[in-house]
């Protein structure tokens, strides 16, 4: 008696794994009609088969509706799988993806075909379905086993998926709040995404890494001093060892991210321009900024660290700024204190009409004399003047006239400025002629806080006036420090991506066949008996249904017909 043998393989439609890779491996536990009896032994009862157990599928006809790296006629495709077994490996970069091991099928190679008969060859060579990235149509597969005369019985039939969580996950269980029939990956190691494959907020310290055999690549927290808990991984802040750990050591590149508390810094450690630290809190308090109490008009607003003493604007000091600094007088005006030489005539006076020499500068000193003061024999400048000859301007002055520099905003550094232009010496962060606008890579006067943008992502402006950073074209992220949809490869952000299940084209921009409504890219899940093609508009997800078949899915008969799949026309009379 002939008995073919069919062995159906197939995947729930609506809970599937990400990414949507199936292996079935089918193992059969046969016996012969033909087997031998033993005779009851020891007065017990009972049969028993000789030899008990023997692989009757080998060397028989099998045959499978699908096999990755063939298409329908049997011609030879590109398909992508990951071993759905093993960690994640630290091997040959060209076959791992996310540390994932990773191959091609291809029937003309022996070592990455994978056919039907595989499954029977008594070897550790396996057969593998297509991917469901593919075509949804894979979500059955059919496998046909004709044993010939023998009975049989299908021991075990396996089908198994792996979320692809770059070893940072145990389990595959959490659910997916956009689809609840979607699992995902149960992240550890401080790590976040749908595969585990970037560091949760706070967490930059370190570059993401897949875990490997020999170490977990935990992601480690920022030291923020608790004034913020968001950072970012700048690789050249690693490299100058700027980003103190919390360990205490100038090891990894981790910046953070609007520091509060009035503190500011790659690690939230120094406090803004109008503050200090207080002596009385320590780095991790919220009080441990404190305002300068600077009131004066002749402090520049600032003070010192621990101390709160304000710093004095040029030719002044004092605990308040409120006397004139070494060498000047007359406060407030506070200028140079003049001294008088003695002239090198002895007291004769010159005869009328002799030509005399000019030893001082007449704009520069005092009464526009252009002689030396005849007891001490040196000019007497000008305030605003100095020099021997009292032809350059003082610290504070600038132009011909030695006018008082006009850059005293939070920006300026101790008042000063360019002794011919009048340019403002501003502090770092600040520019313009009176250091009254923020440099690039500062934002928010007078404060001019860090933009804290990639150096590597940004363009030349770094950020916005609100703060945002401003990203080259093949960067994007809140800092400018990820790649762009179809890049890879951070820092170097380079094209030709790999796309995950469900999405294609040049830079992983649309959605997969079978799938729609980028950028969720659903399975389109057409009805089998009522849609012409398994594949939906990949707008709407609006399958192609049969005649009088309607619904979105092409699953119910359209008014006036009946009979679902075949929907037959009702007849009136």
């Amino acid at each position: 008696m002939q008995r073919p043998v069919g062995a159906a393989v197939r995947t729930d439609g609506r809970r599937s794994l990400c990414p949507l890779w199936v292996l079935a491996v089918l193992v059969t536990c046969l016996t012969a009609t033909g087997c031998a009896q033993e005779l009851p032994t020891n007065g017990v009862n009972g049969y028993s088969l000789h030899p008990p157990y023997f692989n009757l599928a080998e060397g028989t006809k099998i045959t499978a509706t699908a096999t990755c790296g063939e298409d329908e006629s049997g011609r030879a495709v590109h398909d992508l799988y990951c071993k759905l077994v093993g960690g994640p490996v630290s091997g040959d970069p060209s076959q791992t993806i996310q540390g994932q091991y990773c191959d091609f099928c291809s029937p003309g190679d022996s070592d990455r075909a994978h056919p039907i008969t595989n499954a029977i060859d008594g070897t550790e060579r396996w057969w593998q379905s297509p991917p469901l990235s593919r075509n949804t149509e894979f979500n059955e597969v059919n496998v046909t086993l004709d044993l010939g005369q023998y009975y049989y019985s299908i021991k075990d039939i396996s089908i198994g998926g792996r979320c692809v969580c770059n070893g940072h996950a145990e389990a595959c269980n959490a659910k997916d709040p956009n689809d609840p029939y979607k699992l995902q990956c149960d992240c550890q190691h401080n790590t976040c995404g749908v595969s585990c494959d970037q560091c949760c907020p706070g967490f930059n310290q370190l570059p993401w890494k897949p875990a490997t055999t020999y170490s977990a690549n935990e992601c480690e927290p920022c030291n923020c001093h608790r004034h913020s808990f968001d950072c970012y991984y700048d690789p050249e802040v690693e490299h100058r060892r700027e980003s103190l750990d919390i360990h205490g050591h100038y090891r990894g590149g981790g910046v953070c991210l609007n520091c509060q508390h009035h503190t500011t810094g790659v690690n939230c450690e120094r406090c803004i321009p109008t503050y200090y630290r207080s002596p009385d809190h320590s780095i991790e308090s919220p009080l441990a900024c404190s305002p300068c109490d600077c009131r004066s008009d002749f402090t520049d607003g600032t003070c010192e660290d621990f101390t709160g003493r304000c710093f004095c604007k040029p030719n002044y000091t004092g605990e308040n700024c409120d006397s004139c600094a070494s060498g000047f007088i007359n406060f407030p005006e506070c200028y140079p204190i003049p001294t008088y030489p003695t002239n090198n005539n002895n007291g004769e006076a010159k005869p009328a009409g002799e030509i005399i020499n000019c030893e001082c500068s007449a704009a520069g000193t005092v009464d526009n004399s252009c002689r030396p003061d005849p007891r001490t024999r040196t000019c007497v400048c000008k305030p605003g003047f100095t020099g021997d000859h009292c032809d350059t301007c003082a610290p504070g002055f600038h132009g011909l006239n030695c006018q008082a520099c006009q850059c005293s905003g939070p920006g300026c550094l101790d008042g000063s400025c360019d002794s011919v232009t009048g340019h403002g010496v501003c502090r770092s962060g600040f520019q313009g002629y009176e250091c009254d606008r923020c440099a690039p890579g500062y934002f928010n006067y007078p404060l001019c806080q860090l933009c804290g943008c990639s150096s590597i992502g940004s363009l030349p402006e770094v950020c916005d006036p609100s703060g945002r950073c401003l990203c080259k074209g093949e960067f994007t992220g809140p800092r400018c420090e990820q790649c762009r949809s179809g890049f890879h490869s951070y820092p170097n952000c380079e094209g030709h991506c790999h796309c995950r299940p469900n999405y294609s084209g040049p830079s992983c921009e649309q959605c997969a066949p079978g799938f729609y409504g980028y950028p969720s890219c659903s399975p389109c899940q057409c009805s089998h008996e009522g849609s012409r093609y398994s594949s939906c508009d990949q707008e709407s997800g609006q399958c192609s249904c049969l005649p009088h078949v309607v619904g979105q899915r092409c699953d119910s008969c359209a008014h006036g017909a009946y009979g679902f799949p075949h929907c037959q026309c009702k007849l009136s009379i």
